[in-house]
């Protein structure tokens, strides 16, 4: 419930008085709700008169005659719509669609996939959760994906340790985990370790699961594939053909060309899935990108410790953001758009001490399953393609044709406040034996003050919300918030002090001033960090992966692809007569043309068409 308080305020017009009168007035009274979710309740009656100081720095005389000035005050209480942007409203979770390049792999290759979220699911998601799991919902390979125009695409890499078997791709949205696995997509995989004789195995062997759909129960008179010629020789150009009805549209294509035998056709559904509820936990939207969520508790009595601040820091990058905690103690971030792996520091400014413990979310879903295995066989014409796609795969390893996913490590070189006001650098003046007699002796802009409480920091400025706001600290771009821990470090470990003498608004804070303490070496100094502080590897979205399969660019290198051409978010407008091209492979066998995709009623579209490579050892 939110609670709107109308406060007029009138000055003298004279403009002379530090004190003045507030009254609070209420007018009428009105709740709205809003689809079941977010009710506001606003209320207008005359309620007192108080008697407020100006606080604009002690001043008897104001410099401006104002008439009347209006502040809106808003009192949350029991709901909140927003944490930091991201879209917080828990709704019924949206189905995506996976498709991924082949079904059988070998250890060591990459898993290239495609999901689409079909039209009407209203889902403003960023943000993609991928894994390669096994049947009891261990986790193999994971990753972030950024989700674009209802797209997202990438690839997993196959341990090359893990063991022969039955394995599931599965895909969703941090909100989807709402709903638990069930309402994930998944696919499923069998993978082969030519390496290793142990295969994987679960008793899992009961369930059903439905891998195939012929493709006359789908739609298939959207789309037309064709070749002028369905039998080649190695590395010829192969041209397809591909033609839509003037009526045609879709929400997402993807072409895949592979080895007959390698690629199941879809994945629909799932039956004997074990958790098929959410964890208890509320999951939101990711909107903007990336969230980390967590929850401040008291060690001792085990409880959430509501309304203190916890800050991160993305460690390299010269920012810091600040979230109050809820009144179950549950705090949010919206992480900045990076990719790669990052280390976060994290801590409780306001509530130090051994006592508290900050407990961070798991990013993918944990919650364990019971998905079907049967028993792992291969037949006699699996076992000649595993063959070629091992000695493919060893090729490419050779050669290092193939592409992995590449983590984005830079980072950022300007500061979140831009230029400072003012810079100390340490070896410009005489060593001074404490840090604090350098902002006592100086002619800084910011002094430290001594109350009964303790020490500390304070802008010399007339500005009000200078006066009304604490600076914040930094240490190596780190909130620090015990001021003696800060003056307790040794001025010859600090480069620099960069100093910020004006308001500064982050997020939903508004600080006094900034004091950014740099380091010479970037290790805060040796500063005895408190209890309530957490070093975490946090994986962002992968910026960079190898979904674009290269083609041997002469005659002297050998061809290793396992799939020849993949094609994620392959366009096709209305009436289109379009076209793809790939060069045809050096190892002769039958192959798959594959085309899938979402119409935008949510029904699959499904086509495809054989070819043959002729085995060049082989006379005429």
């Amino acid at each position: 419930m939110m609670r709107f308080v109308l406060i007029i305020c009138q000055e003298n017009s004279a403009g002379v008085n530090i004190q003045n009168t507030i009254t609070l007035y209420t007018f009428f009274s009105l709740t709205i709700t809003v689809s079941g979710y977010l009710t506001w309740n606003a209320s207008i009656v005359v309620v007192s008169e108080v008697r407020c100081l100006n606080l604009i720095s002690g001043r008897n005389k104001m410099n401006k005659n104002l008439g009347f000035w209006i502040a809106i005050c808003c009192i949350t209480t029991g709901f909140a719509d927003k944490a930091f942007g991201q879209d917080r409203t828990v709704q019924k979770p949206v189905q995506i669609e996976v498709f991924t390049d082949r079904t059988l792999y070998i250890t060591g290759e990459s898993v290239r996939f495609f999901v689409i979220e079909p039209a009407g699911n209203d889902s403003t998601d960023r943000i993609l959760y991928a894994e390669i799991i096994t049947p009891d919902g261990v986790n193999i390979s994971k990753g972030k994906y950024v989700i674009n125009r209802g797209n997202a695409s990438g690839c997993l890499v196959l341990p090359r340790d893990m063991l022969s078997g039955y394995y599931y791709f599965r895909a969703y949205t941090r909100y989807m985990r709402n709903a638990g696995p069930s309402a994930y997509s998944y696919v499923r995989l069998k993978v082969v370790n030519p390496l290793k004789s142990e295969v994987q195995v679960s008793d899992n062997s009961a369930g059903s699961v439905t891998l195939s759909i012929a493709e006359d129960s789908m739609q298939t008179a959207m789309v037309k594939i064709t070749m002028a010629n369905q039998k080649f020789n190695s590395r010829e150009n192969v041209i397809v053909a591909v033609n839509a009805n003037p009526d045609f549209e879709s929400q997402g294509l993807c072409v895949s060309v592979v080895p007959v035998g390698t690629c199941e056709t879809i994945l629909t559904g799932i039956s004997g899935a074990g958790g098929e509820t959410g964890s208890g936990e509320r999951h939101y939207h990711e909107s903007r990108g990336v969230t980390l969520t967590g929850t401040l508790v008291d060690k001792s009595r085990i409880i959430p410790i509501p309304d203190k601040v916890v800050t991160l820091s993305v460690m390299g990058d010269k920012d810091f953001l600040a979230s109050k905690t809820d009144q179950n103690g549950r705090f949010y971030f919206a992480l900045p758009d990076y990719s790669g792996v990052r280390e976060l520091f994290l801590s409780s400014i306001d509530y130090s001490g051994s006592n508290v413990n900050l407990l961070i979310d798991n990013d993918f879903c944990s919650i364990p399953l019971a998905l079907p295995n049967p028993v792992f066989e291969l037949s006699e014409t699996e076992n000649a393609i595993v063959l070629n796609l091992a000695m493919n795969n060893s090729i490419s390893e050779e050669y290092d044709t193939g592409s992995r996913a590449v983590a984005d490590t830079v980072h950022q070189s300007v500061s979140f406040y831009g230029e400072p006001t003012e810079i100390l650098l340490m070896d410009k003046y005489i060593q001074l034996p404490t840090l604090e007699e350098y902002f006592s002796e100086l002619p800084l802009e910011v002094k430290i003050r001594q109350t009964k409480e303790g020490k500390y920091f304070k802008f010399l400025s007339n500005d009000a919300l200078m006066i009304l706001n604490d600076p914040i600290v930094l240490v190596d771009w780190v909130v620090i918030s015990d001021i003696n821990q800060v003056l307790a470090l040794s001025p010859q470990k600090i480069a620099k002090i960069e100093i910020v003498n004006k308001p500064y608004i982050k997020g939903n804070f508004t600080y006094g001033g900034i004091i950014s303490i740099i380091t010479n070496q970037g290790d805060f100094g040796g500063i005895d960090l408190p209890g309530s502080v957490l070093f975490i590897r946090y994986d962002f979205p992968v910026s960079v992966c190898g979904t674009e399969i290269p083609e041997p660019t002469s005659l002297n290198r050998p061809d290793s692809r396992n799939s020849l051409l993949w094609l994620p978010g392959f366009r096709l407008l209305p009436g289109e007569e379009g076209s793809l091209s790939f060069l045809s492979p050096d190892v002769p066998g039958k192959y798959s043309i594959i085309l899938r995709g979402v119409l935008p009623n949510g029904q699959i579209i499904l086509r495809s068409l054989m070819f043959e490579v002729a085995d060049s050892s082989v006379k005429n």
